[in-house]
């Protein structure tokens, strides 16, 4: 079977699901995103902050976000990102453009990802990865928008302020939930421990 423009076929009969760009730009966000939810910790716990120098950590924290925010919209932008673009296409746009009810959307963009019968090629993504990455986009761009907010004290009332504090912290617990969760299914499934290498075509 002829490999999807989304795959490319290799010697040995499989499919090249990513290439070094799409793993080098996964796992510089991985990095930040560490560092984000280690100093995150830190700060959300008063236990752990007080063995370490706040200001450092809060430095930290901020500076990580705002690097997994420009690299993934510079991978995006750029003209190297066309497979980035295809990809994000594949997972989050591609199901709503000939859908009218938002029941048909969700049905339909869990179909897509469902495992294809006998003879059609499987789908790119999965079910699992549709939803993290629909969950972890819709809590990056609350994380900083509300962490914009909690830098600029003295420019927004005081009452937003408060509630962008309250809602920073329950999308850090929202996030880091999902990095774990999907941490741990990479490591217990053979397929996700290989979902930046090679996937068989037939």
């Amino acid at each position: 079977m002829p490999p999807s423009p989304n795959h490319s076929a290799t010697d040995d009969n499989t499919t090249r699901r990513f290439f070094f760009f799409e793993k080098l730009i996964h796992w510089l966000i991985a990095i930040a995103m560490l560092v984000l939810l280690a100093t995150g910790t830190i700060l959300f716990v008063p236990a752990l902050t007080a063995h370490f120098p706040r200001p450092l950590i809060n430095r930290l924290h901020i500076d990580s976000g705002i690097t997994a925010t420009v690299i993934m919209l510079l991978a995006l932008v750029g003209p190297w990102g066309r497979a980035l673009r295809r990809d994000l296409h594949e997972l989050m746009i591609a199901p709503l453009d000939q859908l009218n009810s938002w029941t048909g959307v969700i049905g339909d963009w869990l179909h897509r990802a469902t495992p294809s019968t006998e003879g059609e090629e499987p789908e790119k993504f999965n079910v699992g990865q549709r939803l993290f990455t629909a969950g972890m986009a819709a809590l990056a761009v609350l994380a900083v928008l509300t962490g914009f907010a909690l830098r600029t004290p003295g420019r927004i009332p005081t009452s937003i302020q408060g509630g962008a504090e309250f809602t920073h912290e329950i999308v850090f617990l929202a996030i880091a939930a999902l990095v774990v969760g999907h941490v741990i299914k990479a490591i217990l499934s053979f397929r996700e421990k290989r979902g930046l290498g090679k996937r068989s075509s037939s």
